[in-house]
């Protein structure tokens, strides 16, 4: 049967996700570990032609965070995304998970350094691992698979046995939601669904690093809305660190711990901002006015024009820059 191109890909990303077979094993079998800390140091990536896409960036992500991206369409942050995941290698500087399972992503030569830790093998920009899932912005489900069997197809492509694989895959359906639709095919589901299949297949693995590109960007209001506090439900519950990708300050606000702002390309750091609300969120907080004064914030450094963009190195995690 021959395989459409997007979903093609969404194949390669399994098999390099799937690198680390004993990761992926132990992940089925095993209570999560909560989070690994990334840090990003000077990295910058520049592609075929010239293009700069970004930096330079310096940014640590403690473990357990849930941090957003915000910035300008065609700014960076899928590219940045893919870097994290080791997907894209970057030009220079350096990207690394820490506490317990270090992994630097790429000097200025454009190639891997050498591990600085012996239980995480440096990647070459092929992928981290059973330690990182990657949620994109559309749901890219396999047609012929039903829902139940889309879920497992990371630990299968791992090597995990059918049993045990079975039974990751319906308890991460359970969490979403979706256990009375395991039997389904992906034609059969609304668009809010799929996307929630997706986060299953990802949560699969009990990833430490959750990297999430716009996953509900293509969804109406109100189901985004929904999603979005089942995932930070869900994230509430086990801790993983949590890089998101969205062009809506609010979802931003309603989700993150943290929030970071990115200039237009290629993308520097503009805004690095902690959100002060209470940590369990409710749907009645949206209509809180420290709610709507957090968005604010991040919009005004949006909309900021270029040129008055504070220089990322006097931004410091954190701290909420000058945004009016």
């Amino acid at each position: 049967m021959a395989i459409p191109g997007r979903l093609r890909g969404f194949l390669q990303y399994c098999l390099d996700m799937s690198a680390h077979k004993s990761n992926q094993q132990d992940a089925a079998a095993s209570p999560a570990a909560g989070g690994v800390g990334v840090r990003l140091q000077g990295v910058t990536k520049v592609f075929a032609g010239g293009v700069e896409a970004l930096g330079p960036i310096d940014l640590d992500i403690p473990a357990g965070q849930f941090v957003v991206l915000l910035g300008p369409s065609g700014g960076g942050k899928t590219t940045l995304l893919r870097c994290l995941a080791g997907l894209e290698p970057v030009t220079a500087g350096a990207v690394s998970l820490h506490n317990g399972y270090e992994n630097v992503s790429a000097a200025s030569s454009g190639h891997a350094a050498v591990s600085t830790s012996p239980s995480a093998p440096a990647s070459g920009g092929g992928g981290r691992g059973g330690d990182l899932a990657f949620v994109f912005q559309s749901p890219h489900l396999m047609p012929w698979r039903t829902v139940l069997r889309n879920v497992e197809l990371p630990l299968e492509l791992a090597g995990v046995d059918r049993a045990a694989r079975r039974a990751a895959a319906a308890e991460a359906l359970e969490q979403v939601q979706l256990a009375d639709a395991m039997r389904r095919y992906p034609a059969q589901l609304s668009g809010g669904m799929a996307m929630r299949v997706s986060l299953a297949r990802a949560l699969v693995t009990k990833p430490r690093l959750l990297l999430m590109d716009e996953p509900f960007g293509a969804l109406d209001e109100l189901t985004r809305m929904q999603l979005d506090l089942q995932l930070h439900t869900l994230w509430s519950r086990r801790r993983p660190t949590v890089v998101f990708v969205t062009h809506s300050t609010t979802e931003a606000t309603f989700l993150a711990q943290r929030a970071v702002v990115l200039s237009r390309r290629p993308a520097r750091v503009v805004l690095d901002h902690r959100i002060d609300l209470p940590a369990e969120r409710s749907e009645a907080l949206r209509g809180e006015a420290a709610f709507h004064e957090q968005s604010r914030v991040l919009f005004h450094a949006l909309a900021k024009p270029p040129e008055t963009a504070p220089d990322a190195a006097s931004v410091e995690p954190g701290v909420i820059g000058e945004a009016s």
